[in-house]
């Protein structure tokens, strides 16, 4: 059985989980920027 996350938290871990894809994505694009359009192809 999971128990039901306490309120507010799931955008944290949503947060943690962008900042953890941003530190990826700068380190394999040296001195560049990410923005909206450097997102995921459509």
């Amino acid at each position: 059985m999971h128990a039901a996350p306490a309120a507010g938290m799931t955008y944290l871990l949503e947060v943690d989980l962008v900042h953890d894809v941003l530190e990826v994505w700068h380190a394999w694009r040296p001195g560049r920027t990410a923005t909206s359009d450097t997102g995921v192809p459509r």
